[in-house]
């Protein structure tokens, strides 16, 4: 499934966090029923807003069956309660120390307890951190979305019991190209005609412009890459953030799509790349990715966890790094931290001429993506859950 707009009666996420309550509100009317074994009830709890971890909560709960529940601050102690008790609750939540605080207390009454995490570095936790370790072990079983994510988990002494990938539902994904066919959009004309003039559309999906989505590395790339070929045509979709000093340095030949999309557009969106570039420097697992995957597009990444965990050579280009360092997230939250991977920009530039230059390569590598794409079924990894749910 993409991010898109919510769309009544079915499973779904958001293509942009401005939504956040229209998707707490639908999260709490549940999206589904259905049990493990047949006895005991799923409740896969959402612990912080976020379009990765909504879209990866909604795709467990249909998976497993089950009910999703957004937790936050405003959640009722007691309504929260009675809705964990008793059943196996997976939290899907970021590894912060907000988000722990969210959790311990509703964890202690439900029949078992996995925490869905992410992480994009050393976490720090501080006085979480032994605390976290104690309950690793004997109360919360930790799943880690990628190896990079457990690696880091288990440096800071936290236990992980298993290590299950992020998934799209290939069903869905099937229904949507049908309906990506006929959709009509504002920008699909200018994609279409830079495509029949012989041009390369390269694609770059970036929610927000944080630094560690790598899009500044990708625009000096860009500008590099200006400077001896002019045969591509550059499509960035972004959120309705307030402007940044890195947007308002894009070049006016600079396709930007912004705000919210539904579904079938952005499934329209990769269909009509022929290439996806995805610069970010940090991850715990890489979405955009698997999403290019799934509409059968080769990917630009950089050559470090987790995003070569899941690109490769066969799958598209990867991109060497020369560096990284670890710094805090956010100035806000002196709670989390990030693995950046600095590009070098010298490859940077030849992965896109590549990209470019040879076609056949390219569609090569298009149809390995295709194939790769099945390896992130969530009727199947999600499936893994169950035996630790027993």
């Amino acid at each position: 499934m993409f991010r898109g707009e919510i769309e009544k009666k079915r499973y779904h996420t958001i293509g942009d966090t401005n939504h956040a309550k229209d998707v707490k509100k639908h999260l709490r009317m549940g999206c589904g029923e259905g049990y493990c074994n047949g006895t005991v009830g799923n409740l896969i709890v959402l612990a912080r807003p976020g379009v990765a971890h909504e879209k990866v909560g909604v795709a467990v709960a249909k998976t497993l069956g089950g009910n999703t529940f957004s937790l936050d601050w405003r959640t009722m102690l007691p309504s929260m309660l009675r809705k964990v008790l008793g059943k196996n609750a997976i939290f899907v939540s970021p590894l912060t120390e907000p988000s722990l605080r969210r959790i311990l207390i509703p964890s202690l009454f439900a029949r078992r307890a996995v925490l869905y995490c992410t992480v994009e570095g050393p976490p720090l936790l501080y006085w979480f951190r032994p605390l976290l370790k104690v309950i690793s072990k004997n109360r919360f079983l930790v799943v880690a979305p990628s190896n990079f994510a457990r690696e880091e988990l288990e440096m800071a002494g936290i236990k992980v019991s298993a290590v299950i990938p992020h998934a799209v539902d290939l069903d869905e994904i099937e229904k949507l190209s049908t309906r990506a066919q006929g959709v009509e959009t504002s920008w699909s004309n200018s994609i279409s005609e830079a495509k029949d003039s012989g041009k390369t559309i390269l694609l770059s999906v970036i929610w927000k412009s944080w630094l560690r989505k790598g899009f500044h590395y990708y625009l000096r790339a860009l500008n590099e890459l200006k400077k001896s070929e002019d045969n591509f045509f550059a499509v960035l979709l972004k959120s309705r953030e307030k402007p940044t000093d890195v947007y308002s340095k894009l070049p006016n030949d600079f396709l930007t799509v912004e705000g919210n999309v539904s579904e079938a557009e952005l499934y329209k969106l990769y269909c009509l790349s022929d290439v996806v570039v995805v610069p970010v420097c940090s991850e715990a697992f890489g979405f955009p990715i698997i999403d290019a995957f799934s509409a059968g597009k080769p990917v630009i990444s950089l050559d470090a966890p987790p995003m070569n965990e899941m690109n490769s050579e066969e799958t598209g280009y990867l991109v060497k790094t020369k560096g990284e360092f670890v710094a805090k997230k956010d100035e806000r939250d002196w709670t989390t931290t990030v693995r950046y991977r600095v590009p070098d920009m010298k490859d940077f530039v030849e992965k896109l001429r590549e990209s470019i230059k040879n076609v056949n390569e390219r569609k090569s590598k298009a149809l390995k993506a295709s194939a790769e794409v099945k390896r992130y079924d969530c009727n199947n990894l999600y499936r893994k859950f169950t035996s630790l749910l027993v």
